[in-house]
């Protein structure tokens, strides 16, 4: 799994890089410029929109093979609405937008054991037809 980050260094460390020849200090340095140029960084928080479909585009992952998971009904709202699976932590009843209520994430292999094929966590006794309830809420569960 490749893991992208990105680092702004001083203006003056990437001029020193790049006279010095260094690989990709061009690159580094024109995407400094660029980052300075455009001003302050725009900040994105849930629930707004943008927010997941950035995690969603960060993470290289499709919406429709994601879950969600969030202790927010405003959240779980937002998430729904981006076209993920939603689970709501920390309630036993569902709310709109949830697929799935838990009242802890630790019941999780009990609910949804398709997520663990090789047996996955040691869990301890489920909640009778927490697995059922699950494999109906969910709309589908990531392979």
């Amino acid at each position: 799994m490749g893991l992208t980050s990105h680092v702004a260094a001083p203006l003056q460390v990437a001029l020193r890089l790049a006279r010095a020849g260094r690989k990709g200090a061009e690159a580094s340095l024109a995407g400094l410029q660029a980052a300075l140029e455009s001003g302050p960084p725009r900040i994105v928080c849930k629930p707004q929109p943008e927010a997941y479909t950035r995690a969603l585009c960060i993470a290289g992952a499709d919406a429709r093979s994601t879950l969600f998971f969030d202790d927010s009904l405003r959240n779980i709202g937002a998430g729904k609405a981006a076209g993920l699976a939603t689970v709501l932590v920390g309630r036993q009843e569902r709310c709109e937008g949830a697929d799935l209520a838990l009242p802890s994430v630790h019941e999780l292999p009990a609910a949804v054991p398709s997520l663990w094929p090789c047996g996955g966590p040691a869990a301890g006794p489920p909640e009778a037809g927490l697995e059922e309830r699950a494999s109906q809420q969910l709309p589908s569960v990531p392979a």
